[in-house]
């Protein structure tokens, strides 16, 4: 049996390309996933669909530290108007490149090369693994015409035959639009693992409010403007708390413009992209961590911070696209929620009362403990589940 991964090219593994160096600094759900198949002796294909054009349609690099070779695919030619023609080609050119065994070949592919996936189910004898990491924006959109006229492709492989899906619970309504378009299919959806360090070293013994950190990618989905606001208000208060924030992405350029422009003081710290072994040491310093991710809020940093003892304040549940229920329902003893028509202000309000009133923090401080301890699984238990499902389709 062989796993053939087809997969965006996710920004936490361009700086292990970059190098040739293996240190993903993020996206530990795909990583950790990698490391326990290598662990385990299971074959597998790694498929990096960069969705950019170039004159070398596939690259194969050699990675230190990384057991298999990676492989960079992309078109000669982008067809913009004609997404399903760019992922025809692709399939195509992993046919033709691997000349795999399909009746003992496993097709793993997330959630932006559905279509590939797709091709792949409908005509191949392959077993295909959608793993979908949140469903962003499709619950929504998938109930517009206008949507669907300019997504065809997409909205037909929600018909597909996958063999099985898994979603994270991130925070977006990947239930409800599970539940709406594969319900006669198998599916599940799981919360993803945190890394679990037995040191107290790693353990925040943070009793009170004197430090925030943001953890992030840096687009315009995640909060950065929101936090930086935030931030901007937090000092023009005089309030003395630390500010950290850690993320790269397209937003850099404008998030150190904003930084400059404002002349932030030094108690304000961009970090940049870290390895994400580093950024530990921030989450069991730091008193509150800042999710105001727009999509949802139960992504991987907010559990690696509640497993640190890091108290996550974050937004309330929005009911009408279905985001964030699940968030308050799992951490509403554990977390600060805001409402989100007025994030900046409602945060500030926040953490002067929790700089005033110290024993609230401390009260979240000690649930967050206590949810970690027994509702969070470590990351080798988490992808061992996982691999066990991939397994068990052949």
């Amino acid at each position: 049996m062989k796993v053939l991964f087809v997969l965006s090219y996710y920004s936490g593994f361009h700086s292990s390309i970059k190098t040739g160096k293996w240190n993903p600094s993020g996206m530990p759900a795909v990583s950790k996933l990698f490391d326990c198949l290598t662990y385990l002796g299971i074959d597998f294909i790694v498929v990096f669909n960069t969705r950019q054009s170039s004159n070398i349609p596939l690259r194969v690099l050699n990675v230190d530290n990384f057991n298999n070779p990676i492989h960079l695919i992309s078109n000669s030619k982008k067809n913009k108007n004609f997404r399903i023609v760019d992922d025809y080609i692709v399939w195509k050119k992993i046919l033709k490149t691997f000349k795999l065994d399909l009746s003992k070949t496993i097709i793993y592919c997330d959630r932006a090369n559905i279509t590939i996936g797709a091709l792949f189910s409908v005509f191949t004898k392959c077993l295909v693994f959608l793993r979908l990491h949140g469903v962003t924006t499709w619950l929504q959109d998938s109930k517009k015409i206008k949507w669907i006229i300019y997504n065809p492709f997409i909205f037909l492989s929600f018909f597909a035959p996958f063999k099985y899906i898994l979603c994270t619970e991130d925070g977006s309504p990947g239930r409800f639009f599970l539940n709406k378009y594969f319900r006669f299919r198998k599916y599940d959806v799981w919360l993803n693992g945190v890394d679990k360090y037995v040191s107290p070293t790693y353990i925040s013994n943070v009793s009170k409010v004197e430090s925030i950190l943001f953890v992030s990618r840096l687009d315009s989905t995640k909060g950065v403007l929101e936090f930086l606001e935030l931030s901007q208000s937090i000092i023009l208060k005089k309030i003395n708390i630390k500010i950290i924030m850690i993320g790269d992405g397209p937003m850099r350029d404008f998030v150190k413009n904003f930084l400059v422009r404002n002349n932030f003081p030094k108690n304000f710290l961009y970090l940049g992209e870290i390895p994400h072994s580093e950024i530990l040491k921030y989450y069991s310093t730091s008193s509150l961590f800042i999710s105001f991710n727009h999509l949802g809020n139960l992504s991987n940093t907010v559990l690696e911070a509640l497993s640190c003892g890091c108290v996550p304040l974050t937004l309330k549940p929005c009911y009408k696209t279905k985001r964030d229920i699940k968030t308050y329902e799992l951490l509403s003893d554990s977390a600060f929620f805001v409402d989100r028509s007025n994030i900046t202000n409602n945060s500030l309000k926040v953490i002067e009362e929790l700089i005033l009133n110290p024993h609230y923090y401390l009260e979240k401080r000690n649930n967050s403990t206590v949810f970690s301890a027994t509702k969070l699984k470590n990351w080798d238990s988490r992808v061992l589940s996982e691999v066990k499902v991939i397994l068990s389709l052949v």
